[in-house]
């Protein structure tokens, strides 16, 4: 990949994500206060902040495999409150944008080994806003099933219209 394509994708992806996690925290925004550590009845689910917070602060995987900066504490305790999922989200995309912003091109477009595969780290970057969406879709559900209100995201929901309608 040349210097331009890189820096091509890498603007492309800031611009992605910026707005995935706008949609994201319009999301989180829907959580309500008292729901933070709602979870469904099943031994392999998240509670609703942990989602929440998970849904963007996997980036740090990401960012961990192109920098080789894996995160050596123990994860913290999940979030209790609103504040500390918005907190964490927050911190999470800003190190995850600012990382991105600021790698080297050359370091961008350099093969990586991924799970036996070559990539470049750019394309390993890209894997986030994806990650976001997977698991902003999963906080949707968990919205619906704890009787709190939807919103629009990429379309209307059973209970918000579509901005543009």
């Amino acid at each position: 990949m040349t210097h331009a394509e890189v820096e091509f994708l890498r603007k492309q992806l800031l611009a992605k994500c910026e707005g995935e996690h706008a949609l994201t925290m319009h999301v989180i925004d829907a959580l309500p206060e008292d729901k933070v550590t709602w979870k469904p009845d099943h031994e392999k689910c998240m509670t609703a902040g942990e989602l929440a917070a998970h849904s963007v602060t996997g980036a740090s995987f990401f960012v961990g495999q192109v920098t080789g900066k894996h995160p050596t504490a123990a994860p913290p305790p999940p979030p209790t409150t609103k504040e500390d999922v918005v907190s964490r989200v927050t911190q999470a995309a800003d190190a995850y944008m600012t990382t991105l912003a600021e790698m080297p091109i050359e370091k961008l477009a350099a093969d990586l080994d991924f799970g036996g595969a070559s990539y470049t780290a750019i394309d390993v970057m890209s894997w986030h806003p994806w990650h976001m969406v997977h698991h902003r879709g999963q906080l949707q559900l968990y919205l619906r099933l704890m009787g709190a209100v939807v919103p629009a995201t990429y379309g209307p929901s059973g209970d918000t219209p579509h901005p543009d309608s």
